[in-house]
């Protein structure tokens, strides 16, 4: 298929005024065929109207290319501005810019997919469509003035037609992704020393070396072996002094730590749960387990229960 050349703009051709602590979105639809596959081959964006150019003031703004609507959530912008949009890395977004700029005349801008990244085919999707969004902030004091805004974007999609299942569900998985997230958050706390660190990562030599085993005291379950043959001596046990060795087998230890527990029965190893009679964890058998089917009600053997088929 041929590769379809986009030059769109997102333009507000009036002042906008946003009040302190507040922000005003933009977005614009752009229609691709239906029913096909489509490749960002080339992406690339710029700021016609200069935004932040002028100084004293708290300001900044959000460009995206998505394939759904953009909608600011409860995220943070550069720890000042609130209700900002979607990170890079939602599944939503093909292309985000960013500027950020304090009173003090500090301007940052960043862009996802960077200009070696943009130039070169990207991100797969499945949508008949794709939205600019232009989100501003006002974090100053007093109003802000955003004279014409206007934001510039070039794009090549190649698009190639799919088989209807690979389609639908691409679509279907793109719809879904596009729901709103109200706070993301993924990150996962590390302990504050070295010690608590090295259960999170590999080789566990670190932790120092073979992971230590539980043993299991002479008398706790003396001839007790239920994978041995019946003519095997083996202990009298209560069902619940049985289950309380098992629950002990299967508590959850730090990574350094023995499987098992040391519980009131001593040492617990792990192999407990996994030597333990079904019965006795989870409850009796059912005497005729499964049950035979046969067309009639007729006895067939001892034994074999049977259930009657309506013919």
């Amino acid at each position: 298929m041929p590769i379809h050349e986009f030059r769109e703009s997102i333009s507000i051709a009036d002042a906008v005024v946003i009040d302190s602590d507040d922000y005003q979105i933009f977005n614009k639809r752009i229609n691709l065929r239906d029913g096909f596959r489509h490749t960002v081959n080339f992406i690339d964006y710029f700021d016609d109207s200069q935004l932040g150019a002028t100084a004293g003031t708290n300001e900044a703004y959000l460009f995206y290319v998505s394939k759904y609507p953009v909608i600011p959530t409860n995220m943070i912008l550069a720890e000042v501005f609130a209700d900002a949009g979607p990170a890079a890395s939602d599944p939503n977004v093909l292309f985000k810019a960013s500027m950020v700029k304090n009173t003090n005349g500090t301007t940052s801008k960043e862009e996802f997919p960077n200009q070696f990244l943009g130039a070169s085919p990207t991100f797969n999707f499945y949508s008949g469509h794709i939205y600019l969004t232009l989100i501003l902030y006002n974090d100053s004091a007093t109003p802000k003035t955003f004279v014409e805004p206007q934001m510039s974007v070039y794009l090549a999609i190649d698009s190639v037609k799919p088989n209807n299942v690979e389609y639908m569900m691409g679509y279907y998985r793109e719809y879904q992704e596009a729901q709103l997230i109200q706070l993301l958050n993924q990150g996962t706390l590390l302990p504050e020393t070295a010690a608590g660190q090295m259960g999170y990562s590999f080789p566990m030599w670190l932790a120092g070396g073979i992971r230590p085993e539980r043993m299991l005291r002479a008398d706790a379950l003396a001839d007790w072996w239920h994978n041995l043959d019946g003519n095997f001596a083996e202990k009298t046990q209560t069902v619940t002094n049985l289950r309380e060795f098992y629950d002990d087998s299967k508590v959850m230890v730090t990574f350094d730590d023995a499987f098992g527990s040391e519980s009131s029965k001593g040492g617990v190893p792990d192999w407990i749960r996994m030597s333990a009679l079904p019965s006795v964890i989870s409850g009796p058998e059912r005497a005729d387990f499964p049950i035979r089917i046969f067309p009639t009600n007729t006895q067939i053997a001892a034994g074999i229960a049977s259930v009657q088929i309506m013919t």
